[in-house]
C-alpha cells in the first residue's frame, strides 16, 4: 500500500517537473511569434500522440495538473519576476482536455452539446458589433473548460482520493509559506495562482465536508472533524477569505440540521458551529485589524453590497451594475451583448503586459472604475442578458434540491459525494452572485469536476461508495 502511494505521488512530482521544464521556455520566446508559433506546436506534437495512446484518465488528469501548474509558473514570470511573455500558452492545456472528452463523449451527451452550441451561436451574433470572433472564443474558454472537464469526469474513474490528498498538503504548505514571506493575503492561493481565491475556496471545502458526513455516518471521530475544519479556516485566514468561512459554517450548519437525526452528536454540532465561527472571526481580527470596523449589520451589508474597494473602483459591484443596467435597451436586457462584451479573461495580467488591446465593449463605455466586472451576475448579464441569468440559478436550485435528495435517499445514504457536492453547490450559488467565477477558468473546471464526478474522494478500483 505504501509502495503504492508513493509510486503515485512521484508520478504527479515527476508530471510538475515535466510542465515546469517546459514552462522555461516562455520567458526564452518573449515576444516572438515565430517561435511561439514553434513552441506551441512542439508541444501539440508531443502532447496528442501521447494523450491518444494512453487511456481517458491520464489525459485528464495531465489537462488538471496543467491547469494548475503551468498557469502557476506563467503567472510568476508575469505577476513576480515581471517577464513579457505570451499568456496564451496557458490554454494548453485545451490539448489533454479535448482528448480526454472525446475518448469520455457518449451519444446520449448529443442532445445537450446541440443545444449548448446553438446557444454558442445566437450568442455570437449578438457580439458581431461588439467583440471581435478571437477575442469571443478565448471569452468562452472558461465556459468551454466546464463543459469539457464536466463531460470527461463523468467517464473517469480517477484516484481522486490521492489527487485530492496531494494538492491540498501541498497547497497548504505554499499558502503558509507564502503568508511567512509576506505575499499579498489575496494572492496566498498554493497553486491555484495569483487569481486563483475563487477556485482554491471550492477546492478547501471538500475537506471538512468531506469529514463530516463521514462523522455523520460513525466513521471517524468528532476530533477528526474538528482537525479537518480548523485547518481548512485557518488557511482561509491565510488568504483572508472571510466570505468563504462564512459560507463554510453555514455549509455545516445545514447539512447537520438538515440531514442529521436527533441526536448528541446533532446537540453537540450545533452547540461547536457558533463557537468555531467565533474563534475564527477573533483570528481574522487579530491578523487583519481593518476589518474590526465589520461589528455591525450597517458595515457587513455595505462591505458586502456597496463599494469596498475604492481605491480602484468609483461604483461598487452591484452599483455599478444597477447603473450600466438601466442604459440597456429590451434586447440587451433580455439576451445580452454577446460573450467578451464585459470583461475579459486576462485583463490584469494584460495591464502588467501593456497589452490592453481588445478592450471590452462595456469598458470602452463605461471605463475601467466600474466593479461590475467582479460579479458573476453583471457578467452573465451583459453577455448573456437575464434569461440565461434566470435559467442558470435555477439550475443550480434544482441541483440543490436533487443533492440533498440524493443524501436523504436509503440508496445513497453511504455516498460522501452527495454531501461535497451540496456544499460546492450552496458556495456556488453565493460565489455566482457575489464573486466572479467565470474570470478564471480554474474556477470553472474545479466545478465541474466536483459536480460531474461520481467518486469524490474515493480510491481507483474502489466501488464502495459509487453512486
Amino acid at each position: 500500500m505504501k509502495k503504492e502511494f508513493k509510486s503515485t505521488y512521484f508520478k504527479y512530482i515527476f508530471m510538475i517537473f515535466i510542465i515546469f521544464i517546459d514552462s522555461l521556455m516562455l520567458p526564452l520566446i518573449g515576444n516572438s511569434k515565430l517561435l511561439f508559433g514553434i513552441y506551441i506546436i512542439s508541444n501539440m506534437c508531443f502532447l496528442l500522440p501521447i494523450c491518444a495512446k494512453c487511456k481517458k484518465e491520464f489525459s485528464l488528469v495531465l489537462a488538471i495538473f496543467m491547469m494548475l501548474f503551468y498557469s502557476y509558473f506563467i503567472e510568476i514570470y508575469i505577476h513576480y519576476l515581471h517577464i513579457n511573455i505570451f499568456i496564451e500558452a496557458e490554454y494548453i492545456y485545451m490539448i489533454p482536455l479535448a482528448i480526454a472528452f472525446m475518448k469520455s463523449f457518449k451519444t446520449k451527451y448529443i442532445t445537450k452539446i446541440i443545444i449548448i452550441v446553438a446557444v454558442f451561436f445566437a450568442n455570437f451574433l449578438l457580439s458581431i458589433n461588439n467583440v471581435n470572433f478571437l477575442f469571443y472564443i478565448k471569452s468562452l474558454i472558461s465556459i468551454i473548460t466546464f463543459i469539457l472537464c464536466y463531460f470527461s469526469i463523468k467517464e473517469c474513474k480517477l484516484d481522486n482520493k490521492n489527487i485530492y490528498t496531494f494538492l491540498f498538503i501541498l497547497c497548504a504548505v505554499m499558502t503558509l509559506l507564502q503568508t511567512f514571506v509576506g505575499f499579498n493575503r489575496d494572492t496566498r492561493n498554493g497553486v491555484f495562482g495569483v487569481f486563483g481565491l475563487n477556485a482554491y475556496s471550492f477546492f478547501l471545502i471538500c475537506y471538512p465536508v468531506y469529514t463530516l458526513a463521514k462523522y455523520l455516518k460513525k466513521e471517524v471521530k468528532i476530533v477528526n472533524l474538528l482537525i479537518s475544519i480548523i485547518a481548512t479556516i485557518v488557511i482561509l485566514i491565510c488568504t483572508e477569505n472571510k466570505a468563504t468561512i462564512i459560507i463554510l459554517f453555514i455549509i455545516i450548519f445545514l447539512i447537520t440540521f438538515l440531514f442529521c437525526k436527533i441526536s448528541i452528536k446533532k446537540i453537540v454540532l450545533i452547540l461547536i458551529i457558533p463557537l468555531i465561527l467565533l474563534l475564527s472571526y477573533k483570528m481574522l481580527i487579530k491578523y487583519y485589524p481593518f476589518f474590526s470596523y465589520l461589528n455591525s449589520y450597517d458595515a457587513v451589508y455595505a462591505y458586502f453590497f456597496k463599494n469596498n474597494d475604492r481605491v480602484n473602483y468609483r461604483y461598487g459591484r452591484f452599483e455599478s451594475l444597477a447603473i450600466i443596467y438601466n442604459d440597456l435597451n429590451d434586447t440587451e436586457k433580455l439576451v445580452g451583448s454577446g460573450c467578451g462584451s464585459s470583461t475579459p479573461l486576462d485583463t490584469v495580467f494584460f495591464k502588467e503586459l501593456n497589452r490592453e488591446n481588445n478592450t471590452p465593449y462595456y469598458i470602452e463605455l463605461y471605463g475601467n472604475n466600474h466593479g461590475y466586472q467582479l460579479t458573476t451576475i453583471s457578467t452573465v448579464i451583459l453577455d448573456w442578458g437575464i434569461i440565461i441569468l434566470c435559467v442558470v440559478y435555477l439550475a443550480i436550485i434544482l441541483k440543490i434540491i436533487k443533492e440533498a435528495k440524493n443524501i436523504i435517499s436509503i440508496k445513497s445514504n453511504n455516498n460522501t459525494t452527495n454531501y461535497i457536492k451540496f456544499a460546492v453547490l450552496i458556495l456556488l450559488l453565493f460565489y455566482f452572485s457575489y464573486g466572479n467565477i467565470l474570470v478564471n477558468y480554474r474556477t470553472m473546471a474545479i466545478i465541474a469536476i466536483l459536480l460531474g464526478t461520481n467518486s469524490i474522494f474515493i480510491k481507483k478500483g474502489d466501488i464502495n461508495e459509487q453512486s
